[in-house]
């Protein structure tokens, strides 16, 4: 029972983390109290992208250099693949759910303002005074080589975005403008990145539904414990041993029917 009631439950915790979910990781190169205050508050490995966008300001101004890394499609179970710091990350968030680029910028942006800051995009453009860089990364670039060059203290975060289903839904409803062509197969052609057949199985596939999901703990909660206590309730029936006796002295034989 212990058993079925824990996959129950982790299936329950981790059924929203594998669709339109980026990480959220935050390091500092000094001891940050925000920081620290804010790990200790997070419940739960999956927490909406507007609630984090939010409050990313309330982390403070005590840094001079803020370093945003965007990974576009990134999951948590591809972190691996990036060069990061060695460290753990001093606030971290496994599944950030439907995570957006454009809100991420217009939340980092408005950190930058509060803070005096001034955006560029490598660190070739840093300028005196506080600076933000923002940055696509990708698996070949090394984030600790990055962190080297710029003035201390900094903070830095690594995030990601996934593309809206329902936007990509309207642009393929919308005619096209151009005409046009005839499809012709080229086997040079890149594969898309939505369709590789190289990334994991969670991302290509949406295995667990909400269906699914219903259906597991129905079973697991409600079917399989009363199936065990049926057959634990069957097995459990013994027949009194005088009962036998009893039956066999109450046996109506042939010599009796006859009298």
């Amino acid at each position: 029972m212990r058993c079925i009631l824990l996959a129950a439950s982790v299936l329950a915790s981790t059924a929203f983390g594998f669709k339109n979910t980026s990480p959220f990781l935050v390091w500092s190169s000094t001891s940050d109290e925000s920081l620290s205050d804010a790990q200790s508050e997070v419940t739960s490995g999956v927490i909406a992208a507007e609630e984090i966008y939010g409050t990313i300001g309330s982390i403070g101004c005590d840094w001079n250099t803020l370093v945003v890394g965007h990974a576009h499609g990134l999951h948590q179970s591809r972190v691996s693949g990036l060069r990061l710091p060695s460290t753990d990350a001093d606030l971290s968030i496994p599944y950030l759910v439907r995570p957006s680029k454009e809100g991420l910028d217009e939340a980092i942006d408005e950190w930058a303002q509060i803070c005096g800051a001034q955006v560029v995009a490598d660190t070739r453009s840093l300028k005196d005074g506080k600076n933000v860089i923002k940055m696509d990364v990708s698996a070949e670039q090394d984030l600790t080589t990055v962190l080297d060059s710029v003035p201390s203290p900094y903070i830095l975060i690594v995030t990601g975005s996934h593309p809206d289903a329902k936007q990509e839904r309207q642009e393929g409803a919308t005619p096209s403008s151009e005409p046009s062509e005839p499809l012709r197969p080229s086997s040079s052609a890149p594969a898309d990145d939505d369709t590789t057949v190289d990334g994991p199985l969670l991302e290509r596939v949406q295995l667990l539904t909400t269906p699914i999901i219903t259906g597991l703990l129905v079973t697991f909660l409600l079917f399989l414990p009363i199936l065990y206590v049926g057959i634990s309730a069957l097995a459990g029936i013994q027949v009194p041993p005088r009962m036998l006796e009893i039956g066999k002295a109450t046996h109506v034989g042939k010599d009796r029917k006859d009298q």
